[in-house]
């Protein structure tokens, strides 16, 4: 009966044992600043940091940079189609597994934001805070610069039709001339 109670009081003193948990966190700068397209569309532009840091946090916590994360950690192949990923439960709870550990804080007034990941294993939290502020600033950035080459194919476009538009033009003066015998000066100058 001892043996029996001692093995009875070993079990409840680890069931009861606390789950240790480890926190990592990292921080990102979140730029505000201004972009390209800001010089060509204005009045695109008229909300708050506040509005822009928020929507960065939800973004950080958001499904889609999760499965970036668990990818980029090998918790998740690589090769996998987010439409593959979403018919697959074992995976959406690996996902939601990493998201649930995440925290995201604005640090103050400031364009900083704090990443906090709590987890059993402290290397784990390590590594899923590093990797989601990397990804993150990845991803921002080939956003931008998607943003930056669309604007770029736009005012391309926009230069070409200004030309042939400016070219018809001079057309239909060159022709209006001729037809009604008018002399501009700078041609009056050039036969002197």
């Amino acid at each position: 009966s001892v043996l029996l109670l001692g093995c009875l009081s070993y079990l409840v003193v680890t069931l009861k044992k606390p789950v240790l948990m480890y926190s990592s966190t990292s921080s990102i700068k979140i730029s505000s600043g201004s972009h390209a397209s800001d010089m060509y569309f204005p009045q695109q532009r008229f909300y708050s940091k506040f509005d822009v840091n928020e929507t960065h946090m939800l973004m950080l916590k958001s499904f889609s940079i999760m499965v970036l994360v668990c990818k980029e950690l090998g918790l998740i192949s690589k090769k996998l189609t987010l439409e593959e990923i979403k018919k697959d439960n074992d995976l959406i709870t690996i996902i939601h597994d990493v998201q649930g550990s995440v925290t995201i804080a604005q640090e103050g007034e400031s364009e900083i934001i704090n990443i906090e990941v709590t987890y059993n294993n402290p290397q784990m939290a390590q590594d899923i805070s590093n990797t989601l502020a990397s990804t993150y600033q990845l991803y921002t950035y080939e956003e931008r610069n998607s943003k930056s080459t669309e604007m770029r194919k736009f005012i391309e476009l926009q230069r070409e039709k200004i030309g042939t538009h400016l070219k018809e033009a001079e057309e239909e003066l060159r022709i209006f001339r001729e037809k009604e015998n008018l002399v501009s000066i700078t041609q009056e100058e050039s036969r002197k």
